[in-house]
């Protein structure tokens, strides 16, 4: 557990960075093609590829849960029901993910045995493609430990019913 929140957490962090040079990037591009008359070389392809890159903060996202979540038909559903719900949710969400982190490293040893570059930057894609992988394989973890985390809690505080309740945060 500890050691997925710290990839989590490293996962963030590269991309608050990603999302910075990003911004630097693209506000130096557009000054320099509007000073200078003169677009940076591989600018926008550089924007994308950070961009697309800032999805690994997917785990740490799930992890704190700062995700999006709309309730206005399950809020009036029992808690039981909305647990239920939630958990059949969260076991679709790890298979789209699963399929996502499996096909991205797929493609990135695909990109890399055949040596594919972006061309305007002649970068390699591989390491791109496995960072993706690698951060939507945290995020599976991290949605399989709040599966987890979720029936412990209901199955606690169905057998303690009548003592102390036990959140999500205390474990």
């Amino acid at each position: 557990m500890k050691v997925v929140r710290i990839i989590g957490l490293i996962c963030s962090y590269i991309c608050m960075f990603l999302l910075a040079a990003m911004a630097l990037l693209i506000v130096s591009d557009v000054i320099a093609r509007h000073l200078f008359h003169s677009p940076i070389q591989g600018g926008a392809e550089w924007a994308q590829v950070m961009l697309v890159s800032c999805m690994t903060s997917l785990g740490a996202s799930i992890m704190t849960g700062s995700m999006v979540d709309i309730n206005m038909l399950t809020k009036t559903f029992k808690p039981k029901a909305q647990l239920i719900l939630e958990v059949i949710i969260l076991i679709a969400s790890l298979g789209m993910i699963i399929l996502i982190a499996y096909q991205q490293f797929v493609q990135g040893m695909r990109s890399l045995d055949r040596n594919v570059v972006w061309s305007a930057i002649n970068f390699p894609q591989w390491p791109f493609l496995v960072l993706f992988g690698v951060s939507y394989a945290v995020a599976a973890l991290v949605v399989i430990m709040t599966i987890i985390r979720k029936i412990i809690v209901e199955i606690f505080n169905n057998v303690n019913s009548g003592g102390t309740k036990l959140s999500k945060g205390d474990l």
